[in-house]
Protein backbone atom coordinates (compact mmCIF):
# COMPACT_ATOMS: atom_id res chain seq x y z
CA UNK A 1 0.00 0.00 0.00
CA UNK A 2 2.76 2.73 1.05
CA UNK A 3 4.50 1.38 -1.79
CA UNK A 4 1.82 2.15 -4.16
CA UNK A 5 1.09 5.60 -2.48
CA UNK A 6 4.51 6.67 -3.27
CA UNK A 7 4.49 5.91 -6.52
CA UNK A 8 1.72 8.08 -7.46
CA UNK A 9 3.07 10.60 -5.31
CA UNK A 10 6.13 11.13 -7.30
CA UNK A 11 4.11 10.40 -10.47
CA UNK A 12 1.66 13.54 -9.79
CA UNK A 13 3.61 16.01 -7.54
CA UNK A 14 5.11 18.41 -10.20
CA UNK A 15 0.99 18.77 -11.98
CA UNK A 16 -0.09 18.88 -8.26
CA UNK A 17 2.07 21.53 -7.11
CA UNK A 18 3.62 19.51 -4.63
CA UNK A 19 2.93 19.71 -1.00
CA UNK A 20 0.43 22.71 -1.88
CA UNK A 21 -1.91 19.94 -2.73
CA UNK A 22 -4.09 18.02 -0.53
CA UNK A 23 -3.86 15.08 -2.75
CA UNK A 24 -0.28 14.71 -2.51
CA UNK A 25 -0.40 15.52 1.44
CA UNK A 26 -2.32 12.63 1.74
CA UNK A 27 -0.55 10.29 -0.16
CA UNK A 28 2.54 11.33 1.49
CA UNK A 29 1.16 10.80 5.59
CA UNK A 30 0.16 7.20 3.78
CA UNK A 31 3.55 6.58 2.29
CA UNK A 32 5.79 7.85 5.67
CA UNK A 33 3.21 5.58 8.20
CA UNK A 34 2.98 2.53 6.19
CA UNK A 35 6.87 2.49 5.68
CA UNK A 36 7.61 3.01 9.38
CA UNK A 37 4.93 0.37 9.85
CA UNK A 38 6.52 -1.79 7.21
CA UNK A 39 10.14 -1.54 8.57
CA UNK A 40 9.30 -2.31 12.51
CA UNK A 41 6.87 -5.23 11.51
CA UNK A 42 10.10 -6.24 9.24
CA UNK A 43 12.43 -5.92 12.43
CA UNK A 44 10.76 -7.42 15.20
CA UNK A 45 8.62 -10.19 13.48
CA UNK A 46 10.05 -14.00 13.60
CA UNK A 47 9.08 -14.76 9.53
CA UNK A 48 9.53 -11.83 7.15
CA UNK A 49 9.20 -11.13 4.13
CA UNK A 50 12.55 -8.91 4.18
CA UNK A 51 15.26 -8.90 6.71
CA UNK A 52 17.18 -5.60 7.18
CA UNK A 53 19.88 -6.68 9.16
CA UNK A 54 21.71 -7.58 6.38
CA UNK A 55 22.48 -3.60 5.86
CA UNK A 56 24.42 -3.76 9.01
CA UNK A 57 27.06 -4.63 6.28
CA UNK A 58 29.15 -1.61 5.39
CA UNK A 59 30.26 -2.78 2.44
CA UNK A 60 26.42 -4.44 1.27
CA UNK A 61 25.10 -0.57 2.19
CA UNK A 62 27.72 1.51 0.38
CA UNK A 63 27.55 -0.63 -2.67
CA UNK A 64 24.07 -0.10 -2.29
CA UNK A 65 23.55 3.59 -2.00
CA UNK A 66 25.81 3.78 -5.31
CA UNK A 67 23.82 1.54 -7.04
CA UNK A 68 21.04 3.88 -6.30
CA UNK A 69 22.03 6.74 -7.39
CA UNK A 70 23.54 5.31 -10.97
CA UNK A 71 19.84 4.01 -11.27
CA UNK A 72 18.45 7.16 -10.37
CA UNK A 73 20.97 8.91 -13.04
CA UNK A 74 20.47 6.74 -15.64
CA UNK A 75 16.94 6.37 -15.40
CA UNK A 76 16.37 10.71 -14.86
CA UNK A 77 18.52 11.46 -18.35
CA UNK A 78 16.55 8.25 -20.10
CA UNK A 79 13.53 10.61 -19.26
CA UNK A 80 14.58 13.70 -20.10
CA UNK A 81 16.54 13.24 -23.46
CA UNK A 82 13.40 12.03 -25.48
CA UNK A 83 11.28 14.81 -23.70
CA UNK A 84 13.62 17.14 -24.65
CA UNK A 85 13.94 16.32 -28.42
CA UNK A 86 10.05 16.27 -28.29
CA UNK A 87 9.12 19.41 -26.79
CA UNK A 88 11.81 21.75 -27.43
CA UNK A 89 13.20 20.55 -31.30
CA UNK A 90 9.50 19.15 -32.37
CA UNK A 91 10.51 15.73 -32.94
CA UNK A 92 7.94 12.61 -32.72
CA UNK A 93 7.88 10.10 -30.58
CA UNK A 94 9.55 7.45 -32.77
CA UNK A 95 12.69 9.52 -33.80
CA UNK A 96 12.88 11.24 -29.93
CA UNK A 97 12.91 7.54 -28.93
CA UNK A 98 15.18 6.42 -31.90
CA UNK A 99 17.82 8.77 -30.52
CA UNK A 100 18.76 6.58 -27.01
CA UNK A 101 19.36 3.88 -29.45
CA UNK A 102 23.60 4.74 -28.74
CA UNK A 103 22.82 4.19 -25.16
CA UNK A 104 22.67 0.47 -26.38
CA UNK A 105 25.37 0.18 -28.08
CA UNK A 106 27.60 1.52 -25.50
CA UNK A 107 25.85 -1.22 -23.40
CA UNK A 108 27.39 -3.43 -25.58
CA UNK A 109 30.46 -2.12 -25.98
CA UNK A 110 30.58 -1.95 -22.14
CA UNK A 111 29.84 -5.53 -21.36
CA UNK A 112 33.16 -6.49 -23.80
CA UNK A 113 35.02 -4.25 -21.70
CA UNK A 114 33.96 -5.52 -18.55
CA UNK A 115 34.77 -9.06 -19.40
CA UNK A 116 37.96 -8.18 -20.31
CA UNK A 117 39.08 -5.70 -17.90
CA UNK A 118 37.67 -7.84 -14.69
CA UNK A 119 40.24 -9.89 -14.38
CA UNK A 120 43.44 -7.76 -15.10
CA UNK A 121 41.81 -4.49 -13.14
CA UNK A 122 41.07 -3.71 -9.81
CA UNK A 123 36.88 -3.67 -9.34
CA UNK A 124 36.94 -0.42 -7.63
CA UNK A 125 38.93 0.86 -10.42
CA UNK A 126 36.61 -0.43 -12.76
CA UNK A 127 33.48 0.85 -11.06
CA UNK A 128 35.07 4.41 -10.56
CA UNK A 129 35.49 4.74 -14.40
CA UNK A 130 31.99 3.50 -14.81
CA UNK A 131 30.61 6.36 -12.98
CA UNK A 132 32.94 9.20 -14.06
CA UNK A 133 31.73 8.29 -18.05
CA UNK A 134 28.38 8.70 -16.32
CA UNK A 135 29.53 11.97 -15.18
CA UNK A 136 31.07 13.22 -18.50
CA UNK A 137 28.31 11.62 -20.33
CA UNK A 138 25.91 14.41 -18.30
CA UNK A 139 28.37 16.89 -18.58
CA UNK A 140 28.41 16.80 -22.20
CA UNK A 141 24.61 17.16 -22.14
CA UNK A 142 24.70 20.09 -20.45
CA UNK A 143 25.89 21.91 -23.68
CA UNK A 144 23.18 21.17 -25.47
CA UNK A 145 21.34 24.19 -27.93
CA UNK A 146 18.17 24.29 -29.99
CA UNK A 147 20.67 23.65 -33.06
CA UNK A 148 21.86 20.13 -32.41
CA UNK A 149 20.85 17.06 -34.21
CA UNK A 150 20.62 13.25 -33.33
CA UNK A 151 24.60 13.01 -33.81
CA UNK A 152 24.99 15.72 -31.08
CA UNK A 153 23.50 13.60 -28.32
CA UNK A 154 25.32 10.11 -30.18
CA UNK A 155 28.55 10.41 -27.68
CA UNK A 156 26.87 11.13 -24.57
CA UNK A 157 24.65 8.56 -25.29
CA UNK A 158 27.34 5.73 -25.92
CA UNK A 159 29.18 6.99 -22.98
CA UNK A 160 25.95 6.69 -20.52
CA UNK A 161 25.68 2.83 -22.38
CA UNK A 162 29.34 1.91 -21.71
CA UNK A 163 29.38 3.45 -17.87
CA UNK A 164 26.48 1.89 -16.44
CA UNK A 165 27.93 -1.34 -17.77
CA UNK A 166 31.24 -1.34 -16.05
CA UNK A 167 30.49 -0.09 -13.44
CA UNK A 168 26.70 -1.44 -12.38
CA UNK A 169 28.37 -4.96 -12.88
CA UNK A 170 31.46 -4.75 -10.67
CA UNK A 171 29.38 -2.74 -8.00
CA UNK A 172 26.84 -5.85 -7.79
CA UNK A 173 28.96 -8.10 -7.58
CA UNK A 174 31.63 -6.63 -4.52
CA UNK A 175 28.36 -5.16 -2.81
CA UNK A 176 27.45 -8.89 -2.09
CA UNK A 177 30.88 -10.33 -1.98
CA UNK A 178 30.98 -10.14 1.64
CA UNK A 179 27.26 -10.82 2.03
CA UNK A 180 26.53 -14.82 3.95
CA UNK A 181 25.57 -17.12 1.41
CA UNK A 182 22.70 -17.82 3.42
CA UNK A 183 21.20 -13.90 3.20
CA UNK A 184 22.28 -13.93 -0.85
CA UNK A 185 19.12 -13.77 -2.02
CA UNK A 186 17.63 -11.83 0.86
CA UNK A 187 20.43 -8.97 0.38
CA UNK A 188 19.81 -9.07 -3.67
CA UNK A 189 15.85 -8.70 -3.54
CA UNK A 190 16.67 -5.91 -1.14
CA UNK A 191 19.18 -4.38 -3.38
CA UNK A 192 16.91 -4.49 -6.10
CA UNK A 193 13.89 -3.11 -4.22
CA UNK A 194 15.59 -0.10 -3.37
CA UNK A 195 17.76 0.65 -6.80
CA UNK A 196 13.98 0.36 -8.15
CA UNK A 197 12.79 3.13 -5.73
CA UNK A 198 15.95 5.29 -6.93
CA UNK A 199 14.59 4.96 -10.39
CA UNK A 200 11.23 6.10 -9.37
CA UNK A 201 12.70 8.94 -8.17
CA UNK A 202 14.92 9.67 -11.11
CA UNK A 203 12.05 9.59 -12.93
CA UNK A 204 9.77 11.78 -11.56
CA UNK A 205 12.88 14.59 -10.68
CA UNK A 206 12.60 15.16 -14.09
CA UNK A 207 9.12 17.15 -14.40
CA UNK A 208 10.15 19.36 -11.26
CA UNK A 209 13.67 20.10 -12.75
CA UNK A 210 12.34 21.24 -15.53
CA UNK A 211 9.45 23.32 -14.26
CA UNK A 212 10.74 25.14 -11.10
CA UNK A 213 14.20 25.64 -13.50
CA UNK A 214 12.34 27.24 -16.01
CA UNK A 215 10.35 29.33 -13.96
CA UNK A 216 14.17 30.33 -12.20
CA UNK A 217 15.19 31.25 -15.69
CA UNK A 218 12.74 33.30 -16.63
CA UNK A 219 12.37 35.37 -13.88
CA UNK A 220 15.91 35.99 -14.49
CA UNK A 221 15.88 36.68 -18.35
CA UNK A 222 12.96 38.92 -17.92
CA UNK A 223 14.20 41.99 -16.49
CA UNK A 224 16.45 42.27 -19.23
CA UNK A 225 13.42 43.06 -21.58
CA UNK A 226 13.00 46.76 -20.69
CA UNK A 227 13.63 50.12 -22.79
CA UNK A 228 17.55 50.28 -21.54
CA UNK A 229 17.96 47.14 -23.03
CA UNK A 230 19.55 48.26 -26.47
CA UNK A 231 19.70 44.96 -28.11
CA UNK A 232 15.81 44.05 -26.65
CA UNK A 233 15.14 47.35 -28.36
CA UNK A 234 16.75 46.67 -31.87
CA UNK A 235 15.12 43.40 -31.91
CA UNK A 236 11.76 44.80 -30.84
CA UNK A 237 12.29 47.37 -33.54
CA UNK A 238 13.29 44.56 -36.46
CA UNK A 239 10.20 42.30 -35.59
CA UNK A 240 7.55 45.36 -35.25
CA UNK A 241 9.00 46.55 -38.74
CA UNK A 242 8.64 42.87 -39.90
CA UNK A 243 5.02 42.79 -38.67
CA UNK A 244 3.74 46.13 -40.19
CA UNK A 245 4.37 45.23 -43.82
CA UNK A 246 1.03 43.26 -43.48
CA UNK A 247 -1.22 44.20 -40.44
CA UNK A 248 -1.63 47.98 -38.42
CA UNK A 249 1.71 49.42 -36.49
CA UNK A 250 -0.14 48.97 -32.88
CA UNK A 251 -1.05 45.38 -33.62
CA UNK A 252 2.65 44.64 -34.70
CA UNK A 253 4.28 45.90 -31.97
CA UNK A 254 2.09 43.66 -29.58
CA UNK A 255 2.98 40.78 -32.13
CA UNK A 256 6.73 41.60 -31.70
CA UNK A 257 6.59 41.74 -27.78
CA UNK A 258 4.88 38.32 -28.01
CA UNK A 259 7.81 37.04 -30.20
CA UNK A 260 10.32 38.11 -28.03
CA UNK A 261 8.69 36.73 -24.98
CA UNK A 262 8.33 33.53 -26.58
CA UNK A 263 11.70 33.26 -27.59
CA UNK A 264 12.46 33.89 -23.86
CA UNK A 265 10.49 31.33 -22.52
CA UNK A 266 12.01 28.78 -25.16
CA UNK A 267 15.46 29.59 -23.56
CA UNK A 268 14.42 29.91 -19.96
CA UNK A 269 13.19 26.01 -20.91
CA UNK A 270 16.12 24.86 -22.23
CA UNK A 271 18.85 26.24 -19.64
CA UNK A 272 16.30 24.17 -17.78
CA UNK A 273 17.55 20.92 -19.32
CA UNK A 274 20.85 22.29 -19.18
CA UNK A 275 20.95 22.68 -15.23
CA UNK A 276 19.00 19.61 -15.13
CA UNK A 277 21.95 16.97 -16.78
CA UNK A 278 24.79 19.51 -15.04
CA UNK A 279 22.72 18.60 -11.30
CA UNK A 280 23.15 14.79 -12.67
CA UNK A 281 26.92 15.15 -13.46
CA UNK A 282 27.19 16.53 -10.15
CA UNK A 283 25.37 13.98 -8.41
CA UNK A 284 28.03 10.96 -10.39
CA UNK A 285 30.94 13.12 -8.77
CA UNK A 286 30.05 13.41 -5.62
CA UNK A 287 28.56 9.51 -5.43
CA UNK A 288 32.42 8.88 -7.02
CA UNK A 289 33.68 10.80 -3.41
CA UNK A 290 31.24 9.02 -0.99
CA UNK A 291 31.93 5.69 -2.20
CA UNK A 292 35.89 6.06 -2.27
Amino acid sequence: MFAVAFEIMMDKANDEDWFNSVLICRLTVIWVIGLIGFIISQIKGKETLVRFNVLRNWNYTMGTICITVMNTVLLGSLAMIPRFMQTMMGYDAFTSGLSMMPRGIGCLIGLFLNKFLQMRVDVRFLASSGILLLALGSWMLGDINLQISQASIFIPNVLFGIGMTIAMIPLVSFSCLTVDSKEMSNASGLQNFIKTIGGAIGTSLVATFISRFSQMHQFMLIKHLNETNDIYMAKLAAYSANFAQSIDVSIAGYMAQKLIYNELLQQSRLWAYIDSFRIYAVVSIKKLMFKD
